[in-house]
């Protein structure tokens, strides 16, 4: 059976009804349709995806994937009509902490530090934290329980928000990079039950660092105003390369300064307000049911 886009999906629980070219987007990999977890619709959290459908392997059935409790029902554009219903799904789970969280050296940021509850980078008393611009590795062990993992089950990863990339690796396996919203993967092949050990790293931007030079280190380098900056300030940019530049730059002298980032161009001052950092979460485990539904032609 072929899945037009004038097919439907209702949410029999849920007050809405809508048409699969406005709130559907086909899957990677053709083969599904997914409820669009970008949109706020009337009863359902805009955070995560609802219902995925997709071709059934065999006949001429449906593969619906539920991620909430509820009856669902499919009615194709020849008016045929199939439900199925999601009842034993449990919650999404919150992952607490503690959470290790390691810095590359070199950076100014300290090997590790242990976060009981996310915070954002750029809210730590921690200097090093606070100004780091990088990748930086959350690691913990987590227990998944045999019910998250049963037959028909898939497990998902939902990282909440992440500033600004997130790569995620379960039991030293990467399930991918994620870089923009839902920050959500799932983990079903890689999951076991009991024991994982659970690694994100996430990358920010170079905006803390540069402003933490600004704030914590002498300027090195002399400048002149070529414009005026959106802010009100003055862009600035070099005049020329300082002596120290060369041997610092081919690793045979330090730089006078003690700072760590270099740009021909002023873009930041001290003034300048920190960008939000890292993993804000929360970050959850969120299960699927998979149902076929038999549906006549």
């Amino acid at each position: 059976m072929k899945i037009g886009v004038r097919r439907w999906i209702e949410a029999k629980d849920h007050p809405l009804s809508y048409r699969v070219e406005d709130k559907m987007r086909l899957s990677r990999d053709k083969t599904s349709l997914v409820v669009n977890p970008s949109l706020t619709l009337a009863g359902i959290p805009a955070e995560a995806a609802v219902v995925e459908v997709s071709r059934a392997g065999t006949g001429d059935g449906m593969v619906v994937r539920a991620f909430e409790n509820g009856a669902y029902r499919l009615r194709t554009a020849s008016g045929k009509t199939a439900s199925v219903q999601a009842t034993a799904l449990p919650a999404p789970t919150t992952i607490e902490g503690p959470w290790t969280l390691a810095f590359p050296p070199g950076w100014g940021a300290p090997e590790h530090v242990t976060l009981e509850d996310l915070v954002a980078w750029n809210e730590h008393p921690d200097d090093g934290v606070k100004y780091f611009s990088g990748t930086a590795t959350y690691a913990k062990d987590l227990r998944i329980p045999a019910r998250l993992l049963s037959v028909n089950r898939r497990l998902w990863l939902d990282l909440g928000e992440v500033k600004e990339v997130a790569e995620v690796k379960l039991n030293g396996k990467s399930l991918g990079i994620l870089w923009k919203q839902p920050f959500q993967v799932e983990i079903t092949g890689a999951a076991r039950e009991g024991s994982n050990r659970l690694e994100i790293e996430v990358t920010n931007q170079w905006i803390n660092r540069m402003i933490g030079d600004e704030r914590q280190f002498p300027d090195d380098c002399a400048w002149r105003t070529i414009a005026r900056a959106r802010t009100g300030g003055e862009l600035l940019e070099i005049k020329e390369l300082p002596d120290w530049f060369a041997d610092w730059t081919s690793g045979k002298g330090p730089r006078p300064s003690g700072r760590f980032t270099f740009a021909t161009t002023k873009f930041y001052s001290a003034a300048d307000e920190l960008a939000p950092s890292g993993l804000l979460g929360p970050v959850r485990l969120i299960a699927a049911e998979t149902m076929e539904i038999p549906v006549a032609k």
